[in-house]
């Protein structure tokens, strides 16, 4: 994929963020988790390239990687929990939301 985006751009890493949330629901796990990689790298504070990251590593059965992705998150936000993330996601596809929030838990988040 080739993108033309400013990498000295303060929110350069929301936006890697963004375009790994499309590739993941599109199926592309790999790019997707390239993508998210990369903005994780350029800010480690925004959970949700974590989520993202956790998400993919899952679907391609990367559960160790996972689990650990998974601890980090819950180190950053330890009242974290399934019910509380979906509360969050209203707007979320129903299908999607599903299997993520399954993916999620079997990564190790809580209830």
């Amino acid at each position: 994929m080739s993108i033309r985006l400013n990498p000295l751009a303060p929110q350069h890493s929301y936006l890697l963020t963004g375009l790994g949330w499309a590739l993941l629901m599109c199926d592309r796990l790999d790019e997707a988790l390239a993508m998210l990689q990369e903005a994780f790298l350029e800010s480690r504070s925004w959970s949700t390239t974590l989520l993202g990251i956790i998400d993919c590593l899952a679907r391609l059965e990367r559960w160790d990687e996972a689990r650990a992705a998974a601890a980090q998150l819950l180190q950053r936000v330890p009242d974290l929990s399934i019910n509380s993330y979906r509360a969050m996601t209203p707007d979320v596809p129903s299908v999607f939301l599903e299997q993520h929030m399954q993916l999620m838990a079997a990564a190790g988040v809580p209830p």
